[in-house]
């Protein structure tokens, strides 16, 4: 079982940047690959994220507390939007949008 998933998951992963590189230069995305992809990706990329910002968490609030937002922003909203409030077939650019709480 171990074994089929990891192969799932490396297959997804070298998919992954030739179907994005497709759509990058479309700020819309075909509804059915959106539809195909989202619940796929979008969630366990947002348990990922959560899970990954406890260690982060932890060295963010030791060194810098006060920019706790970002990190928790990259690794669980981005993800969360990604999978729960976009539109189906958008994709806002996130990437200049100010920090929540700044």
């Amino acid at each position: 079982m171990k074994r089929i998933v990891i192969t799932v998951l490396l297959a997804a992963s070298l998919a992954t940047p030739a179907a994005a590189s497709d759509l990058a230069n479309s700020a819309e995305v075909p509804v059915g690959f959106d539809l195909m992809t989202r619940a796929v990706f979008g969630i366990p990329l947002t348990i990922i994220g959560a899970v990954a910002m406890v260690p982060v968490g932890f060295v963010t609030l030791i060194t810098r507390p006060k920019e706790i937002q970002k990190p928790f922003d990259m690794l669980v909203m981005g993800p969360a939007r990604y999978t729960w409030v976009d539109p189906l077939g958008e994709h806002p650019d996130r990437s200049a949008a100010p920090i929540v709480g700044q």
